[in-house]
């Protein structure tokens, strides 16, 4: 089995299901799509916050404060 049997052995069923429900298939690729489009808008800042603090932020520090050490701060933090 390679590493993506779970994933397309789910979309199968789903198809199945829809195929025999098409009512709920237009209400779950209307919700699918709504879906979709909340996480595009949503990751290109998430991206680009994530480039300024790697460029601002030095990765010593970054490293000392949710490195192996860090505890619950560091477990805090990465939340």
């Amino acid at each position: 089995m390679n590493r993506f049997s779970g994933i397309l052995v789910s979309i199968a069923l789903c198809g199945f299901y829809l195929a025999f429900n098409s009512g709920q298939a237009v209400q779950f690729f209307t919700l699918a799509g709504s879906n979709f489009r909340v996480v595009l808008s949503i990751l290109p800042p998430v991206f680009i916050l994530l480039g300024l603090f790697d460029a601002w932020v030095p990765r010593e520090r970054v490293t000392a404060l949710i490195g192996e050490k860090s505890g619950l701060v560091g477990a805090g933090l990465s939340i």
